[in-house]
């Protein structure tokens, strides 16, 4: 089993019991966070719309700690309708959210921004930026009862100069990290830290997409580039609000 690297100091700074939100939890980078989170001792809700794999994170979840077992949400998030019945759930059950990591996104195909389908370009954009607004928007209340609310969203490295034929899936992330700095900005709460996440390539099955004749096994492995998560949503936080971390 994979443990936290400095696993005691990030025991120390992760409060037990915390809330926490992470879509796209059944993924690499996803479950790799969850895995974190749940080793240091936070309360995870868990969404991702393939039940699957997110059953697996569930699982390895329970593994690492079995003090709470995750709520898991099978939903696809570009489902608009649904976000405020999964508040009022959360609001019920809970009254506060401590936490929300926005990981989900979709790479949709890579061709010249022509060759696109309507279809095509608006599911991308639907999943990488507008469910994260109907997100964000729809559970803010719930940070109101939190002590320290934190908001991280999961963005890529690719996205810092233009590539051809990432056209949907670079530009809905670059409205999407646009998004939440301008959230960071507006967000009056001194408690409250907003933060972003570049990940690097790893060994997911977004990484093959993207070169279907990569070695994976020369790619970090999720579990190399997922501890600062758990720095983020701490209450000691040594990070200032909206910075952007690599």
């Amino acid at each position: 089993m994979f443990l936290l690297n400095n696993f005691k100091n990030y025991i120390q700074i992760m409060p037990k019991d915390k809330i926490i939100l992470v879509t796209g939890a059944a993924g690499g980078i996803g479950r790799s966070i969850c895995k974190k989170l749940a080793i240091s001792g936070a309360r995870l809700i868990i969404a991702d719309k393939n039940l699957k794999e997110l059953e697996k994170t569930a699982s390895l979840i329970e593994e690492v700690n079995n003090s709470f077992a995750p709520i898991l949400i099978n939903f696809d998030q570009t489902n608009f309708d649904m976000i405020p019945s999964l508040a009022e759930n959360l609001y019920k059950k809970f009254g506060k959210l401590d936490g929300l990591i926005l990981n989900a996104a979709m790479l949709g195909e890579l061709m010249p921004i022509t060759h696109y389908s309507p279809k095509l370009w608006h599911e991308t954009f639907n999943t990488n930026l507008h469910a994260n607004f109907y997100l964000l928007s729809g559970l803010e209340f719930l940070f109101k009862n939190s002590s320290s609310p934190r908001l991280v969203a999961v963005s890529d490295y690719r996205i810092r100069s233009p590539q051809a034929y990432f056209g949907a899936y670079q530009i809905s992330k670059l409205a999407f990290q646009r998004m939440i700095e301008i959230y960071a900005l507006e967000v009056t709460n001194p408690a409250f830290k907003v933060n972003i996440v570049e990940i690097k390539q790893a060994a997911t099955n977004l990484a093959k997409k993207i070169a279907p004749g990569i070695d994976i096994n020369t790619l970090p492995h999720p579990d190399e580039l997922t501890d600062i998560f758990i720095e983020l949503v701490s209450e000691n936080c040594h990070y200032h609000n909206n910075k952007i971390v690599i």
